[in-house]
């Protein structure tokens, strides 16, 4: 049984202990008669389950069609439903996404929804829709142009853009960038929208934009990131996944530096307390490396920072350096230590 079918038994069960709602026009005729406070009472517990619907989702328990089932049974009990419910009509769109589950157009189905029911969208409503196309971004169901639109709707309903509206563009555009449908000129134009509002950025903003620049292999956007690290972000702020999408970026970008590549290594270190970089970094580096000379430099570091090598890590290393006899080497000396 799903979750949302589970709710709707008890929802079924409280209505039987009422004696039953009986027909639509009963159920309006009932609404109506109700005081204030226990209209109140009955539209809180139509939010308390769409709060359980949002949760459910993610499980892959719950669609959107149940939570628009939930707001038709609220018009039709005369219970009026609000911008806070709709905001968990759109959580529940984000987590059944997540299971690739519905679809883009249910986003924009909620939205003429409220429309419809004179409610005007907030600015979580908005971050909502963009935190959906997000998570379609990454399986390839969404582009920029989705999360521009939003943006644009957002403006011309008189809502600035907000660091977590902003920081969520920025996602978009991240998960975009492996299918090829981000340009450096877009990702520059979220930003010019953060200076225009006041809006710093955060350490996520400067991830998010490095692992643009090494998807695109575009310097422009590393030196972007770069400037933005030291001039907007205390170093207290500077988390170690900067420093590590930092490092992917300067060794996917061609010609190779290597003393930009090794600066953003060594402050890697220096934020982990002098730890040396985890295996999982130094794979997504190479993966990234867009030269020769860069998958050389890393593998040099890993062998400095005494990093065993997996299977899967040798095998990289190997076609990233151009040396297939590097395999046999790297792989020997690992099942030598298995």
């Amino acid at each position: 049984m799903t979750s949302f079918r589970a709710l709707t038994k008890v929802w079924e069960g409280t209505a039987q202990h009422h004696g039953g709602w009986g027909d639509d026009h009963a159920q309006v005729f009932i609404a109506a008669s109700l005081s204030p406070a226990a209209k109140a009472k009955a539209s809180a517990r139509y939010g308390t389950l769409l709060a359980l619907l949002a949760r459910a989702a993610w499980d892959g328990k719950a669609t959107v069609e149940d939570a628009r089932l939930l707001l038709r049974q609220m018009r039709v009990e005369g219970l009026p439903a609000t911008v806070a419910m709709f905001n968990l009509c759109l959580e529940v769109a984000v987590g059944a996404a997540s299971r690739r589950k519905g679809s883009k157009s249910e986003g924009d189905a909620l939205l003429e929804d409220m429309r419809r029911m004179a409610l005007s969208p907030d600015e979580r409503t908005y971050t909502l829709l963009l935190n959906h196309i997000a998570v379609l971004a990454r399986q390839g169901r969404a582009t920029p142009h989705d999360a521009q639109r939003v943006a644009t709707m957002m403006r011309n309903s008189g809502i600035a853009p907000t660091s977590a509206s902003v920081e969520t563009h920025l996602d978009v555009l991240d998960s975009a960038a492996s299918f090829g449908q981000v340009t450096p000129e877009g990702v520059t134009a979220v930003l010019d929208s953060m200076r225009t509002h006041d809006i710093p950025p955060s350490a996520r903003t400067v991830a998010r934009v490095a692992r643009v620049a090494a998807q695109l292999r575009a310097p422009e956007l590393l030196s972007t990131a770069e400037k933005l690290l030291s001039k907007h972000l205390p170093r207290a702020a500077r988390s170690p996944d900067c420093f590590a999408a930092l490092l992917c970026a300067s060794v996917a970008c061609t010609p190779f530096d290597l003393r930009r590549a090794r600066g953003h290594i060594e402050s890697l270190r220096a934020a982990k307390h002098d730890h040396p970089p985890a295996l999982s970094t130094y794979k997504r580096a190479m993966l990234a490396a867009g030269s020769r000379d860069a998958a050389l430099f890393l593998r040099g570091e890993m062998q400095a920072d005494r990093i065993a090598p997996d299977v899967a890590m040798a095998d990289l290393t190997a076609r990233r350096c151009r040396n297939p006899g590097l395999l046999e080497a790297v792989g020997g000396a690992l099942f030598a230590q298995l």
